[in-house]
């Protein structure tokens, strides 16, 4: 089980650990899918069908004779949205459970 810690400076949240060091807001799908307890392919499968959203970088500047990416190779997620993500799935009513 995580345990979080959040405290809140201005606008943005900073999530704390409970040795109390700051953890990165933008996570690689590799570090979401640990974060849910899913596989990497099943996060990567809900970023592709739009159910997480992911974040866009905007391109740096190209190095010398480099040429200019639009956007990075490298999918980001908030960990906002995959609280949100979680939120937005629970089951509010007992059911059978599909």
């Amino acid at each position: 089980m995580l345990t979080n810690e959040t405290s809140t400076s201005g606008t943005e949240a900073t999530v704390l650990d409970p040795q109390g060091t700051e953890k990165p807001r933008l996570l690689s799908m590799r570090q979401a899918a640990a974060y849910l307890g899913f596989s990497f392919w099943t996060v990567r499968d809900y970023v592709i069908q739009g159910l997480i959203p992911s974040v866009d970088m905007p391109p740096l500047a190209p190095r010398s004779g480099g040429r200019r990416r639009k956007t990075l190779r490298r999918v980001l997620i908030d960990r906002a949205d995959l609280d949100a993500f979680v939120a937005s799935r629970r089951r509010r009513t007992p059911g059978p459970i599909d």
